[in-house]
């Protein structure tokens, strides 16, 4: 600093603003003393040097930041102050700036317990950072469309919510604060929804995923608590909106664009130039994680691709301004719909929201409804957390050993007792018979229909005399409520024939991947069952699959698969491949982004096709997604490692089901049972036939079944012979 020769504002405005963001990185880093002592010499040199003024409220602003790091708030509010009074007299300053300093000053005064003085400054910054919005009573706030910025105003809106929470619990006016709060964040649910409709990188989706959960999470915390105290269901259908936007987002919004893409007659030369820059997109993205030497290459790529796809978002826009209507309504989800869905079903939805301290569980037959926390403890996390490891991850030779079996039942059970009990006791009296569960974070880990619902008084070990939950109850999942009631409306499709592959056990080249012998089981029964095409062991190649999935309406793929909870790159179905096979064997979920897929129903019947990377806020990014995100309507996947035997008879009778005309959901459900009681020792734990899960649409699927032709002409032959015979009869005697 000392070293600067002042020339003037234009050529002294970049080193200041090179220390300020110095100041950033160390305050970021913990090294708050250095910042300090940073931020006095760029005081030092700015003295008397009014010409770089417009540079001292950033500086003024961190110091604060830094002197509140340091436990001294009172300080801290003098230079947050100083900052706010040099914006004000910067010319330059904007109203955002502004904004900011007020939002950071009233955040001081939140911390040090001063809540009205912190409700004066919140209010302050909305004012600031709005248009025509001038009201100074926190119980007003601007509308959409006054705000300037939606990041800084989601920012300031959730600390008055939190303002407003804590005034709540000290005065007598608690509702109305309580109202006042959430009021906040239902804009700030606004403002995410504008900010989210322009963005078009994916990543940059699942960015604010991220970030807007806790402001769903405290949205449904302070509705609970006015449930609680209110005694009624107050703003349930609001409420549902925070859990249900809460998940699986992108795939919903992708889900839509399909519909709208036809409902507005987009041009099908459009809609293939958008989709392949999303794929070129998505290739790029997935290269730059496995290459890093090429990494600023990807990215040019990728920031060509995305102005490309701005310019087509445009074209679309102009061309047909009904496309973006059409979107928002088929992406709008309402409680009441929900709730109508279900009349007459004899079915209950149990959505859930894992929170960072609390689950919260809102759940609905069509005529009641509950809504319910339950805090997150060191037993519940602990409960789930050997449930998952015992199940996702089992040694066999210790599946029946009494500790382990042990710790598995009392585990099972206990989050059953903590989870659901409560809330299905309430649906009793009402002949439910089928549960539909959306589950969230480490609970899309967990298979409910194996949760033991009560321990016997021996304290018996034998695995296939528990009682569990799928005794009582078919139980299918859910990505979200609102795909669930986008399948309900779609039109039952034609009969369908069947696409297997079957990993085998014979020829196997790669030495990474086992024999699947089960496998070869599984499709033989679905072939002398249904029609189609089957592709086994050396065949059974990436390349056949691509060539031939279009044109079947059920898919059912018994090969390797990896799921890879780190990254989302490496979570893949394995198939064979061959010397002459021209793909590498391992299909990636983008590569399914540019398939032309009409199947009805997929079933993945390989290792942990259900798992994959967790993002907070979008969900689950698994093969099944993959499918999902195709518009594959009705799924069944696996939770953990597939056992190849048990898998093998699991699915025979899965199929035999469903060419009995059962529905998904139910046919899983019996396969399940039947093996349950026909299973010996260690092939009774959960570990070894719970890990399919059927996800999405459950109804009967249309199957054209194997030599149905010669059934047809079987059934009519006689009536044919007795025609002839008739006309023969006829025609002698005339």
């Amino acid at each position: 600093i000392r070293d600067w020769s002042v020339t003037g504002v234009q050529t002294c405005a970049l080193p200041i603003s090179f220390y300020n963001n110095q100041i950033v990185v160390l305050t970021k880093l913990g090294q708050l003393e250095a910042a300090e002592k940073l931020c006095d010499q760029v005081f030092d040199f700015l003295e008397g040097k009014p010409r770089l003024s417009h540079e001292l409220p950033d500086t003024y602003l961190y110091k604060g930041g830094i002197l509140e790091g340091l436990g001294k708030s009172q300080e801290a509010l003098g230079y947050y102050h100083k900052s706010l009074k040099a914006r004000i007299l910067d010319e330059g300053g904007g109203h955002r700036e502004i904004a900011t300093t007020y939002n950071t000053i009233g955040s001081c005064h939140l911390l040090n317990g001063s809540i009205d003085s912190a409700l004066l400054y919140f209010q302050k910054a909305l004012v600031s950072g709005s248009i025509s919005f001038s009201k100074q009573d926190y119980r007003f706030n601007p509308v959409l469309d006054q705000v300037m910025t939606n990041k800084d105003i989601i920012n300031i809106l959730e600390n008055k919510a939190n303002a407003l929470t804590a005034k709540s619990i000290i005065t007598e006016e608690c509702m109305d604060n309580y109202i006042l709060a959430f009021e906040c964040l239902q804009l700030c649910d606004l403002l995410i929804d504008h900010t989210w409709s322009s963005l078009l990188i994916e990543e940059s989706k699942l960015m604010l995923g991220s970030k807007v959960h806790p402001i769903y999470e405290k949205a449904i915390g302070i509705a609970y608590d006015i449930n609680m105290q209110s005694g009624s269901s107050f703003n349930i259908g609001d409420v549902f909106q925070f859990f249900d936007k809460n998940r699986y987002r992108y795939l919903l919004d992708n889900l839509a664009n399909e519909y709208a893409y036809e409902e507005a007659l987009v041009s099908d030369s459009l809609v293939k130039a958008i989709k392949e820059i999303e794929y070129g997109i998505e290739y790029f993205t997935q290269e730059q994680l496995g290459d890093a030497d090429h990494s600023l290459d990807f990215n040019n790529e990728i920031l060509k691709l995305t102005e490309n796809k701005e310019d087509l978002i445009l074209q679309l826009e102009n061309k047909y301004p009904d496309f973006f209507n059409i979107k928002f309504g088929a992406n709008k989800t309402d409680w009441v719909d929900i709730k109508t869905s279900l009349h007459n079903r004899n079915t209950v939805i149990i959505e859930f929201f894992y929170g960072a301290e609390s689950i919260y569980i809102l759940s609905t037959d069509g005529e009641n409804q509950s809504f319910t926390r339950v805090e997150r403890d060191s037993n519940l996390d602990k409960a789930i957390e050997n449930t998952i490891r015992q199940t996702t991850a089992p040694d066999i030779n210790k599946l029946t050993q009494a500790d382990a079996s042990m710790e598995y039942i009392e585990s099972s059970v206990y989050i059953y007792k903590v989870l659901l009990k409560a809330v299905l006791e309430q649906y009793k009296p009402f002949s439910v018979e089928k549960l539909i569960i959306i589950p969230d974070g480490e609970l899309t880990k967990l298979s409910f229909e194996s949760f033991i619902t009560k321990q016997t008084n021996d304290r018996s070990l034998d695995f296939s005399a528990q009682s569990y939950l799928i005794d009582n109850y078919s139980i299918s999942y859910s990505f979200s409520a609102g795909s669930l009631l986008n399948e309900t409306n779609q039109a039952p499709s034609a009969k369908s024939k069947v696409l297997g592959f079957a990993y085998g056990s014979h020829g196997i080249a790669d030495l990474k991947y086992s024999a699947l012998s089960g496998s070869d089981k599984e499709l033989k029964s679905i072939s002398k069952l249904f029609r189609g095409k089957f592709f086994r062991e050396s065949k059974a190649t990436e390349a056949n699959f691509k060539k031939n999935v279009s044109d079947y309406g059920v898919v059912h793929l018994a090969l390797h698969g990896e799921a890879d909870i780190e990254n989302d790159s490496s979570t893949m179905l394995v198939f064979r491949q061959s010397e002459s096979d021209l793909k590498d064997g391992k299909l990636l979920p983008y590569e399914l982004y540019n398939l032309d897929l009409n199947a009805r129903l997929v079933v993945l019947s390989s290792c942990q096709s259900g798992l994959g990377k967790t993002y907070l806020g979008e969900g689950v990014y698994s093969m099944a997604r993959a499918f999902a995100y195709k518009a594959c309507l009705s799924m069944v996947s696996t939770l953990w490692p597939a056992h190849d035997a048990v898998s093998a008879d699991i699915m025979s009778e899965f199929y035999l089901q469903l060419s009995e005309g059962s529905e998904i959901d139910y046919a899983l459900r019996e396969a399940k049972l039947k093996h349950l009681s026909e299973a010996k020792g260690y092939l009774a734990h959960p570990a070894l036939w719970a890990c399919y899960i059927p996800v999405g649409k459950m109804e009967v699927v249309r199957i054209q079944k194997k030599h149905a032709e010669w059934f047809i002409i079987l059934a009519i032959l006689p009536l044919i012979i007795s025609l002839v015979l008739f006309i023969r009869h006829r025609y002698h005697k005339h």
